[in-house]
């Protein structure tokens, strides 16, 4: 897939941390290529050992490439409180949670005795 080459760095992350999520998380090997794309335009290839797991990877990425809509909750570091609102740093959509980590609280127990 091609994405814009200013939109690479939600890709990789900080020092790699979100593309290495993404490969972890999906069993996905990613590979970034820069040369031989139009202007602005790098390719992440995604290679994994199912068609599954290769969807949720480019999902992924297309999750952090995508332009932010109004109303819609993202992580962000603010940067700075003005009079009118505040600079922000949006770093992403929000963490995402795998269905085989998201556990069901157990029930409340009653009262002693």
């Amino acid at each position: 897939m091609e994405v814009e080459e200013r939109s690479l760095g939600a890709v990789i992350g900080s020092k790699g941390s979100t593309i290495r999520a993404i490969a972890e998380e999906t069993g996905c090997r990613l590979t970034v290529l820069r040369e031989g794309r139009g202007a602005g335009r790098v390719a992440v290839h995604i290679a994994g050992a199912d068609a599954a797991a290769v969807g949720a990877a480019a999902e992924w990425v297309r999750e952090l490439v995508r332009p932010l809509a109004a109303g819609e909750a993202w992580r962000a570091e603010v940067l700075e409180v003005l009079s009118n609102g505040a600079g922000v740093r949006v770093s992403g959509p929000p963490p995402r949670q795998a269905p085989h980590r998201a556990r069901p609280r157990p029930p409340a127990r009653g009262g002693a005795g």
